[in-house]
């Protein structure tokens, strides 16, 4: 079965089509983000905790790149290509990906830390910088992504070209998966962490269990699970509108 270079449906319906084919792995990220959530509330370094949620991400992100790139499901895809390196070399990439964007954010928004503005403006001025340097950085360089899936040429040079060619179709709709599913995530959890009455832990220090941040990691972890398959279906679709091919 095949599909045409132009496939029309539209993002979201995209993205909802593909994250119900890949049902199951769609529920092992959200069960393995709230592990990792729970991980975090006895842990001090958050280095590893972002290493963790990239490999969460990508057990996801792989079979819904499989699905947009070999039109059909993911998981049985990543299953028969029998390549047991994908993994890693998807996580390393995204993870490549993600601190240029950050230190590119962190190198932009320097100026305003060192003439002393308050905490919370630099913060957030970092993470609107983030968003911006991470729209920019997987449009031009994303499709090295869907090029590991394929075992196909992964190099940064030519996901340079093929973001060249494909710049105008994913940073707009790079913006909306990072920035306004992000936004609906905050939207979702900061209205329950008011009302928790715990310090932000699963456990509170103070005893007992805190049901409603379970319930708002809950949602944000569904939501996350929604963003993770959008984000590879934009590149998925600009690698193949970038060669000129079509999905297998």
């Amino acid at each position: 079965m095949t599909t045409s270079l132009a496939d029309d449906s539209g993002l979201w319906r995209k993205t909802t089509n593909v994250t119900l084919l890949n049902w199951k792995p769609a529920a092992a990220y959200v069960g393995a983000m709230m592990l990792i959530s729970l991980a975090s509330d006895y842990m001090s370094s958050s280095g590893g905790i972002a290493i963790a949620q990239v490999f969460a991400a990508a057990l996801l992100a792989i079979p819904a790149h499989f699905a947009v790139l070999m039109n059909a499901d993911g998981l049985a895809s990543w299953t028969a290509s029998k390549d047991n390196k994908i993994m890693n070399r998807f996580a390393f990439n995204a993870i490549g990906l993600g601190a240029i964007a950050l230190v590119t954010a962190f190198m932009l928004t320097l100026p305003l830390l060192l003439i002393g503005v308050p905490k919370n403006l630099f913060l957030f001025a970092l993470l609107l910088a983030f968003l911006l340097t991470s729209t920019f950085v997987f449009g031009r360089w994303g499709t090295t992504l869907p090029a590991t899936v394929l075992s196909a040429d992964r190099s940064w040079s030519n996901a340079s070209l093929r973001g060249r060619k494909t710049v105008r179709y994913t940073v707009p709709r790079l913006l909306i998966s990072f920035g306004f599913v992000t936004l609906l995530q905050l939207v979702i959890v900061l209205p329950l962490s008011v009302l928790s009455s715990g310090d932000g832990k699963f456990f509170p220090s103070a005893g007992g269990v805190d049901l409603i941040m379970i319930l708002a990691i809950l949602l944000a972890s569904i939501v996350g699970a929604f963003q993770v398959v959008m984000t590879a279906v934009i590149l998925s679709r600009a690698y193949l509108k970038a060669e000129e091919t079509t999905a297998v």
